[in-house]
Formats: C-alpha cells, sequence, structure tokens
C-alpha cells in the first residue's frame, strides 16, 4: 500500500507544480510589481510573466515524463551452468576432448551397488565406471557425484570413475543425470573433471552418455 501512496503523491506534486509555482511567485513578487509598475497599463506585463511561468513548468513535466518513459529494464537471462551431450542416444564419450573409438557397455551388480561401464570397445579403456546405491538399475534423475574412495556411495548420489592405461582419476563433483525411457536407460555427464591422487596429480575431463 504504501508505494501506490508515494506514486500518487508524487505525481500529485508534479502535476501540481505548473498551478502552485506561478500563484506562489506572484504572491512574493507583489511588493516588487507594486514598485515598478506604477501605470495601471503595465500590469499586462504581470499576466504575461505568469502565463511564461505556467508554460514552462508544463515543458518541464513533459521532457521529466519523457525521460521517464524511455528508461527501461534489462532482465538478464541467467546462463546455463550444465551443457548436455549432443548425443544421449547411444553410448559415446570423451575424454579430453578425444572420442573414444567403437564404445560399448555393459552393467554388473556387486552386493548393493549397481555398475554401469562404458569403454572403448576394441581396448577396453578408456574406461568409465558409474556407481549407484541399490541393486537395481537407478531411476530417472539427477545424481550428485561423491568419492567415496573406494566406499560405496550413498543413496542418491553416484560414483564415477575414468580408468585409463595410465591409472584410475576418480571425480569429486559434478552431476551424472540419468534418464529410463522403457527397458533402456541412459547416464549422461558433462564436463567432469577427474583426478589421480598421486603426489603430481594429472587432471582428465570427461564428457558423454552411457547407455544400457
Amino acid at each position: 500500500m504504501a508505494n501506490p501512496l508515494k506514486k500518487l503523491a508524487s505525481q500529485t506534486a508534479v502535476y501540481g507544480l505548473s498551478t502552485i509555482l506561478p500563484r506562489f511567485l506572484n504572491y512574493w513578487l507583489v511588493p516588487f510589481f507594486t514598485y515598478k509598475f506604477t501605470n495601471p497599463a503595465d500590469f499586462g506585463m504581470k499576466k504575461v510573466f505568469a502565463l511564461s511561468i505556467s508554460l514552462l513548468a508544463c515543458m518541464l513535466i513533459a521532457s521529466a515524463c519523457t525521460k521517464k518513459s524511455s528508461t527501461t529494464t534489462t532482465t538478464p537471462t541467467p546462463s546455463s551452468t550444465t551443457s548436455v551431450p549432443s548425443n544421449t542416444v547411444t553410448t559415446n564419450f570423451t575424454v579430453d576432448g578425444t572420442a573414444t573409438g567403437n564404445p560399448t557397455s555393459y552393467t554388473t551388480t556387486s552386493g548393493s551397488n549397481f555398475a554401469v561401464i562404458g569403454e572403448d570397445g576394441s581396448q577396453q579403456k578408456p574406461q568409465i565406471l558409474l556407481v549407484f546405491s541399490g541393486a537395481s538399475s537407478p531411476a530417472s534423475a539427477t545424481y550428485p557425484i561423491v568419492n567415496t574412495y573406494g566406499a560405496a556411495p550413498t543413496a542418491g548420489h553416484c560414483e564415477l570413475i575414468l580408468t585409463t592405461t595410465s591409472g584410475s582419476y576418480p571425480a569429486s563433483s559434478g552431476n551424472v543425470t540419468v534418464v529410463t525411457s522403457g527397458a533402456s536407460s541412459s547416464a549422461y555427464f558433462s564436463n567432469i573433471t577427474c583426478t589421480n591422487s598421486t603426489s603430481s596429480p594429472t587432471t582428465h575431463t570427461v564428457t558423454g552418455n552411457i547407455q544400457w
């Protein structure tokens, strides 16, 4: 309620200026007019002066309203922080921007964990291992990546490990999105950083989709 009242008061003050200002000036200029204009015919100048003040006030108000109406507010568009791989239909992934040759995938269950493996179909490396909590295929959802250091991930989370001919590179952050359609499922991920735990850490970035 305060904003409409404030707007009404400001508009009343602005639009009333053209009426109030000439009368205010007339009141304070009476001694000047009485002293300066001794001939009654000269009082026509007083009327011209009053009309000029009113016209000037109207012009100032019109100019202020024009500037206010031309002001626009630009609402920033939030940028997307997660990009989706272009191919989410078949198993495919890249390591540091290099596509894996002849990619393939399979699943396995170990205890209370469900694992999805995507790998180079010819050389088995590089390989990406996704581990989910539970003995069955995960439901459609976005799973935050955690580095469990060999332990089972908690419910609602996922472990991602890249394995190359040089060793294993677990990821510690990012998301894996699982989309289930009928009997098939896909897990896609984008720009996930994987780092080994040696004294001189090496980092790789993986992006792609694994279907099972």
